[in-house]
């Protein structure tokens, strides 16, 4: 068996390249880091090159050209309450159902007995909520390019969701354009293995003697939003607040190592820290994130001084980047409160459009250490690596409790 590519490390694992060959000679294969590469079975490969012609990472040619228009925006509904931020895909998406569309994104599934995130195909309203909320681990695209495939063929309308290179990976493998197509990539940072992620929550699971049925990175019960929700057991355990057996105990998001190393970028996939999507000209027809800054770049916005938007239950950054995404905006504009804005605001605080995320100088080590010795070599890695500006973040919250309880 051998890799389809000379550089290796220039994959992003969206599999286009397993879903365009037709004689399955293709399978993504998890390295001992948990990162998933294409490996070729010689015995089924014919050599057609069909796998390379596919592969659109780094394509510039898949980058909207048009002119790119900004907003900042929420949906005013319930529904948004699930979402991580101003809840616009929801919106979007439910406007693609109700016209007899469908809707592939990431959701965070039970299988076997553990939390798999990957692509998924949604036709019913009531099965979006599967795909709200931010999943920070990188999703199997599975068999969703072939599927929307065919349901473009057959006229549907489909919107595809995902980070930009897996947009960019449907793209390359349709090699056709399609006007029921609309798609929508995230401002992403980074992903980390699935491999890794599910070590993390067995990890959990352990310590808590309980199976996780669920879980939200990003539970806006508590403010602010960096917070994570599982639910195990019947019980339902905050990043910032824990409810087991009638107790409240209250911590805060560094207290997962996963999450704590994901948002420092330690644990990414190799080419999320040179991505060639990381910018500006994007390629997705809308591109999604947060509007972090927002109280300083729209002040007038903001429910405090008199605008509708509360920052606490969060806002979106809406870029629109083709004649296909302003199309759809405007589908679904009634039913949001969008306010225009500018690239330079919401690139501000939104770094990936700017450039990738920095490699810390720790992150092979800390890898390296999961590779030999599983997630406790992972965790003894992390703890060596930024003891001592644990302690003094932790010192700083005790105080700061200290000082507030007073």
């Amino acid at each position: 068996m051998e890799s389809p590519f000379d550089n290796i490390v220039n994959c992003c694992g969206c599999g286009a390249c397993a879903s365009a060959c037709t004689h399955k000679a293709i399978s993504l294969i998890a390295n001992a880091q948990g990162f998933v590469y294409p490996v070729i079975d010689k015995d089924k490969c014919i050599d057609c090159g069909l796998c390379r012609k596919v592969c659109g990472y780094g394509k510039t040619e898949l980058l909207h050209r048009e002119k790119q228009t900004c907003y900042g925006g929420i949906d005013c509904s319930i529904e948004k309450s699930q979402s991580s931020s101003g809840g616009i895909a929801n919106v979007i998406s439910q406007w693609i159902i109700k016209n007899g569309g469908v809707v592939y994104g990431c959701a965070l599934e039970n299988s076997e007995e553990l939390l798999v995130p990957r692509h998924i195909r949604v036709q019913e309203e009531k099965d979006l909520r599967k795909l709200q909320g931010s999943k920070y681990v990188q999703s199997d695209i599975g068999e969703t390019y072939i599927q929307a495939k065919k349901d473009l063929k057959n006229g549907l309308l489909v919107l595809f969701t995902g980070t930009p290179c897996q947009i960019a990976g449907l793209y390359s493998y349709l090699r056709h354009s399609y006007d029921n197509l609309f798609t929508i990539d995230v401002i992403c940072h980074g992903v980390p293995s699935k491999q890794l992620f599910q070590d993390s929550v067995k990890k959990f699971e352990k310590e808590n003697r309980g199976k996780v049925k669920s879980l939200l990175f990003r539970d806006k019960s508590n403010f602010p939003a960096l917070n994570q929700k599982i639910i195990y057991n019947q019980k339902i355990i905050y990043n910032q607040k824990i409810i087991y057996n009638q107790k409240i105990n209250v911590r805060y998001y560094t207290d997962s190592t996963y999450y704590t190393c994901f948002l420092r970028g330690d644990i990414y996939r190799d080419c999320c820290y040179s991505c060639p999507y990381a910018k500006q000209q994007r390629v997705g027809d809308i591109s999604l994130g947060d509007f972090w800054g927002i109280e300083k770049t729209n002040p007038e916005e903001i429910r405090q001084n008199g605008g509708p938007i509360d920052p606490k239950q969060g806002v979106s950054c809406v870029l629109v980047n083709s004649d296909q995404g302003e199309l759809l905006l405007e589908k679904v504009k009634n039913n949001l409160y969008l306010f225009n804005s500018d690239i330079e605001s919401i690139s501000l605080n939104n770094h990936q459009l700017n450039h990738p995320s920095n490699k810390p100088s720790c992150r092979g080590h800390i890898l390296q250490q999961y590779e030999k010795h599983g997630y406790d070599g992972f965790l003894y890695a992390v703890h060596n690596a930024y003891k001592w500006p644990d302690r003094i973040a932790k010192t700083k919250r005790f105080i700061k409790r200290l000082l507030c309880i007073k």
